[in-house]
């Protein structure tokens, strides 16, 4: 059940990549090859330029992008691509741009020379995401498996190690704790003018770290970046709007610039993995131990080609599926085995959960998980 690999994808930092951030660019136009190039040079970073996407190599692209006369294959996540085109107003169809962004979903199209600045600070951006903060994914392969909860944990642990942290809540579905302890902190007024997902997505330009992190609650030492508004209780059944998979991917970036462990709760997300692939170190994946699960995890890891996936198992085991019959189909490590922690699967209740930490097995028990993920020495 192994998932298949995209080789032209980023590869993560256990890879060859070289230390200097390099962009890719595919295009065969001299022009913008030269634009961008002074543009990537302005912000310290290597531009790349291939003429077409058979050519691409395995590499860690600081980013993607391309022109108009080479559109990425089907196999390339198209919102982790940047259209980039000239666009004069003398041109006859200066839409014409937008109109090739919008027959590939999720693809941001880039006019040059207007958007000059913005792409050096988006590009400038991705230099700095070289800096040592970490990014993990947290995803539950179905409903009620405890993602939220381990996120939260993750989060407590690194803060009490006195890492500075990030949890970003990405989960529409219902069953997130984490927006009802942001609402009782609302309701108190200690969130007051704390930025949600609604008023990210309607920042212009790049997202400032210092921004990001000034503005978001703090709950036991961690920030936090979730929904927050007023309708934010109201939207939270099935129906609720997700957090948008571009505002997500720039708030991760950001919060790499700003913290020194990001945790994205995915909840069961397989597109958000998707948009945050070239930003995640690893995904750890929370399931119980049956058939079900080892399926729905293998979707899941086709989200997100070339990242690490990693396994903590909750739950009791079905008949025929133990930790080696899940570590067997999916072919990932396993970091945790809890199924006697009824705690886990209690996503209503996530601040309690903070207790266990006072705990010398569960404190040891979630240290291990960051042991595994590199976020702490052994």
């Amino acid at each position: 059940m192994a998932s298949s690999r995209v080789p032209f994808l980023p590869a993560r930092a256990d890879s060859d990549a070289p230390a200097e951030p390099t962009f890719l660019l595919v295009t065969g136009e001299e022009e913008l090859r030269d634009d961008v190039a002074l543009i990537a040079a302005v912000v310290g970073g290597r531009l790349d330029c291939r003429p077409g996407w058979p050519d691409v190599p395995a590499g860690g692209w600081a980013a993607m992008m391309c022109g108009p006369d080479a559109l990425p294959p089907s196999g390339v996540p198209a919102e982790q691509v940047l259209l980039l085109g000239h666009v004069r107003s003398a041109d006859p169809e200066p839409e014409s741009l937008w109109r090739l962004a919008a027959s590939r979903p999720g693809m941001q199209a880039v006019p040059l020379p207007q958007a000059d600045v913005w792409l050096s600070e988006h590009l400038g951006g991705r230099v700095m995401d070289r800096a040592p903060g970490r990014v993990l994914g947290v995803a539950g392969v179905f409903g009620g498996v405890g993602a939220t909860t381990v996120s939260y944990l993750l989060a407590a642990e690194a803060a009490a190690r006195g890492m500075s942290a990030l949890l970003v809540d990405g989960d529409p579905h219902p069953g997130s704790g984490i927006r009802t302890l942001l609402r009782e902190q609302a309701s108190s007024g200690a969130a007051d003018g704390s930025l949600g997902w609604s008023a990210l997505a309607q920042i212009e330009g790049e997202l400032s770290s210092s921004q990001l992190q000034a503005a978001l609650p703090v709950l036991e030492g961690i920030h936090v970046v979730s929904e927050t508004g007023p309708g934010a209780e109201s939207a939270a059944g099935p129906e609720r709007d997700p957090a948008p998979l571009r505002t997500a991917e720039e708030v991760i970036g950001a919060g790499k610039r700003a913290f020194d462990l990001v945790i994205l709760d995915a909840g069961r997300r397989p597109a958000l993995l998707r948009a945050a692939a070239d930003r995640l170190e690893s995904v750890l994946m929370v399931a119980p131990s049956c058939g079900r699960a080892a399926h729905a995890a293998d979707e899941l890891m086709s989200a997100a080609p070339g990242v690490p996936f990693r396994l903590v198992l909750n739950g009791r085991p079905r008949a025929g599926w133990g930790a080696a019959e899940m570590r067997s189909a999916l072919d990932v490590e396993l970091v945790a085995d809890i199924p006697e922690q009824r705690w886990l699967r209690r996503a209503d209740e996530v601040g309690e959960s903070y207790e266990l930490l006072r705990s010398g097995r569960g404190a040891a028990m979630i240290s291990g998980i960051l042991q595994a993920t590199g976020v702490l020495d052994g």
